[in-house]
C-alpha cells in the first residue's frame, strides 16, 4: 500500500518565496511603497532641466507618483497596525514616514513659510 505523502525532492514553486508572516509581507510592501515615494519625490524636483514643459512633466510625475505610492504606504501601515500586532512599532515609523515623506505634506510646508 503506497504512502498518502509525496516523496518529491523537489521544492514547491512557491516554497521559496513567500513563506514569511503576512505582517512582515505587509510591511515589507509598504517599505517598498514609501521608499518608491521618496525617490520619485526627489527624482521629480531634482531632474527638473531642459525646457519648461519637460521640467513640468517630470515635477508632476514625480509627485503624482510619491502620492500614490506614499498613500499605498499609509494604507498599508494602518491596516497592519490594526490588523497585526508583531510588528506595531514598525508600522507606527512607516505611518509616521508615510505622512512626513509625502510630496503633499512638502507642498504645505513650502505655502506655509512662503
Amino acid at each position: 500500500m503506497a504512502s498518502s505523502k509525496t516523496t518529491s525532492r523537489t521544492p514547491r514553486a512557491g516554497a521559496r518565496f513567500g513563506t514569511s508572516h503576512p505582517s512582515t509581507q505587509m510591511l515589507l510592501a509598504g517599505v517598498i511603497a514609501e521608499v518608491a515615494a521618496i525617490v520619485a519625490g526627489i527624482l521629480g524636483w531634482v531632474l527638473t532641466t531642459g525646457s519648461p514643459s519637460g521640467a513640468m512633466t517630470v515635477l508632476l510625475v514625480g509627485t503624482v507618483v510619491g502620492v500614490v505610492a506614499s498613500a499605498l504606504a499609509g494604507i498599508l501601515a494602518l491596516v497592519g497596525l490594526f490588523r497585526y500586532s508583531r510588528h506595531t512599532v514598525a508600522f507606527v515609523l512607516l505611518l509616521v514616514a508615510s505622512i512626513l515623506f509625502n510630496p503633499i505634506t512638502g507642498f504645505m510646508l513650502i505655502a506655509m513659510f512662503a
